[in-house]
């Protein structure tokens, strides 16, 4: 954990690059994501459909535990979203890591703990 990082200072408050660049491409690959699953939707689902359908319903699931059923249709999007974004983050870490010039350029945006709380 002795990595350094770039920071960039724009108007008065302090960006980290690594975190901003990781969260970045998280995002893009749950778009990517979700976009390729949710492209031929039918009454008689595909493979990919089924995946898509089953995460929803697993995100769902967690929810229904914890909310009333009203909330469940207002949070439902947003749980799905967030869900899928902490698996991308959390994998995209797993996976590789960028250096350049002994600094860290992408990594898992959620190492960082103030990265945690406001997901939280």
């Amino acid at each position: 954990m002795d990595d350094k990082y770039k920071f960039i200072d724009f108007l008065g408050l302090r960006f980290n690059v690594a975190n901003d660049l990781s969260a970045l491409v998280a995002a893009i690959l749950v778009f990517i994501f979700v976009f390729s699953l949710s492209r031929k939707v039918t009454m008689r689902p595909g493979k990919a459909q089924n995946v898509l359908e089953w995460i929803i319903d697993f995100t769902n699931n967690i929810i229904k535990s914890l909310m009333p059923d009203a909330a469940v249709k207002q949070f439902g999007l947003y749980a799905f979203t967030l869900f899928t974004f902490v698996f991308f983050a959390n994998q995209l870490g797993l996976i590789f890591q960028v250096k350049v010039g002994g600094y860290s350029y992408i990594k898992s945006p959620t190492t960082n703990p103030m990265v945690t709380m406001a997901l939280a």
